[in-house]
C-alpha cells in the first residue's frame, strides 16, 4: 500500500507540475515559459521494493526542465557539503555518486538544469543562521 501511495504521490505531483514550453498567453498575448521542475531524493535508490525506488537512471532526460536533488548540507565551517556518503561515491570504488549519475542525465539533455536542494525537514536552521548573516558568508 505504501509504494502504491508514493506512487501516486509522485504520478500527481508530475502531472501538477506538467508545463508547455512557449505558451501564448490568451488574454495579454504575451510569450512565457513553463517548467517542470521535479524533485529527486537520494534515498529514493534505496528504496528495498522495486516498485517505489528511483534510480537516476531511470529518469527520462527529457521529463523535467529541472531537476532539484536532495539533499545538501551547510557545515560549520559555512561550507556545502554532500548529505549521504554515497552522494560522491557509489556503493563500490568504481561505481559513481548520485551527484554524478543525476548531473550525467545532461549528457542526454543539455538543457536540463540540476539544482541541489540544501538542508532538509531533519536539518533544521543548522547553518543557515550564520551563512546569511552577511553576504560574505554566501560566497
Amino acid at each position: 500500500m505504501t509504494s502504491i501511495s508514493i506512487s501516486l504521490t509522485l504520478i500527481i505531483f508530475l502531472t501538477i507540475q506538467q508545463v508547455r514550453a512557449n505558451c501564448q498567453n490568451e488574454t495579454s498575448g504575451a510569450s512565457f515559459v513553463y517548467r517542470r521542475v521535479c524533485y529527486f531524493a537520494n534515498w529514493a535508490a534505496k528504496r528495498y521494493d522495486n516498485i517505489s525506488r528511483l534510480t537516476p537512471e531511470d529518469i527520462d532526460p527529457f521529463l523535467c526542465t529541472h531537476i532539484n536533488f536532495a539533499f545538501g548540507k551547510v557545515l560549520e565551517s559555512l561550507t556545502i557539503a554532500p548529505y549521504e556518503e554515497d552522494d560522491l561515491k557509489g556503493w563500490t570504488t568504481s561505481s559513481k555518486g548520485m551527484y554524478e549519475r543525476i548531473i550525467q542525465l545532461k549528457e542526454t539533455n543539455p538543457d536540463l538544469r540540476v539544482l541541489l536542494s540544501v538542508g532538509g525537514w531533519t536539518h533544521a536552521s543548522r547553518g543557515f543562521n550564520d551563512v546569511s548573516k552577511s553576504a560574505a558568508n554566501m560566497y
